[in-house]
């Protein structure tokens, strides 16, 4: 039976160097990263946001030490957030079938209640509204279809606004960090 790992000092250094080779820059962008991912599991309803997230970094730290190229710390940190976020969504006493390192399949997950789905699609609908219409425009654009019809919507977004892709997913994360931020806050009042 394999010892179970723990976050040590030196695997947390190697994390923080993949956010930057500068310790200062790379302790903000730390800072950045956690506030993302807690603002990104309350969005989603967790109950336990700091255990969450304190998880999606003890697993990206370890990856990192088992020698993991990780290319986009950033998104493998959001990636690696979902499997966190789903095993909590777990019945008490199901356990997990593990298929490999990191793909894990679900015998069953608790769904959310109606009320609680009807709130979030009213508040993000009620948020929508409240964006000028050419960030609302990009932001269902953006998230438009499914699969290769949402790269080829993505493609055709970034043309008609005569900007790259990369910038085209850089404007689109801001208008949804506003989004779930005034979701955030309209769910509070659920």
């Amino acid at each position: 039976m394999a010892a179970k790992w723990a976050l040590s000092q030196s695997a947390f250094d190697k994390f923080l160097a993949c956010l930057d080779p500068d310790r200062d820059r790379a302790g903000e962008r730390y800072l950045q990263l956690r506030h993302s991912l807690l603002r990104i599991l309350e969005w989603k309803g967790s109950r336990t946001p700091e255990e969450h997230a304190d998880e999606v970094v003890n697993r990206v730290c370890r990856k990192i030490e088992e020698g993991v190229r990780i290319d986009d710390i950033f998104k493998y940190c959001h990636a690696i957030l979902n499997f966190v976020f789903l095993e909590s969504l777990k019945k008490p006493g199901l356990e997990l079938e593990q298929e490999g390192d990191d793909e894990h399949s679900f015998s069953q997950i608790a769904a959310p209640e109606p009320e609680e789905e009807d709130a979030r699609m009213v508040c993000l609908e009620s948020c929508l509204s409240k964006l000028p219409a050419e960030s609302r425009d990009l932001i269902v654009g953006y998230y438009e279809g499914d699969q290769r019809a949402k790269i080829e919507n993505r493609k055709r977004l970034a043309a008609e606004l005569k900007i790259s892709a990369h910038n085209l997913e850089v404007r689109a994360s801001r208008i949804r960090e506003k989004l779930q931020d005034c979701a955030g806050d309209c769910l509070k009042k659920y």
